[in-house]
């Protein structure tokens, strides 16, 4: 009976290192493939990243052509019926409205006195 127990034991043993190598070999690989995920992940975001900032780009510009528009539409009749069918409201004096988030701080005001 020992010498079953022995082998018995001994196969054991050896399946338990044949498992372990395998779950060593799956960690390597699953390695591999991760890294090989994030090297894609970073060349398609970098591809994106030229389109995103052109889209930031022609947000500030169309701003700012509306708000020469507005200005201009003060003066000029034509021009403010033009941006009232696209539905802007024209007003004097109004407060610009803020541009999309570019990351700068607004400059703070002046404490009244």
């Amino acid at each position: 009976m020992k010498q079953q127990q022995s082998l018995i034991t001994t196969g054991l043993a050896g399946l338990t290192l044949l498992l372990a190598l395998w779950v060593i070999f799956l960690n390597i690989s699953n390695r591999t493939l991760q890294r090989s995920y994030q090297e894609t992940l970073a060349a398609e975001q970098q591809k994106k990243s030229p389109e995103v900032d052109k889209g930031k780009m022609t947000q500030q510009i169309g701003t700012n052509i509306i708000r020469d528009m507005g200005e201009a539409a003060l003066k000029n009749d034509k021009i403010k019926e033009l941006l009232k069918k696209q539905g802007i409201e024209v007003r004097p004096n109004a407060t610009p409205v803020p541009a999309a988030d570019t990351g700068s701080k607004p400059a703070d005001k002046p404490a009244d006195k």
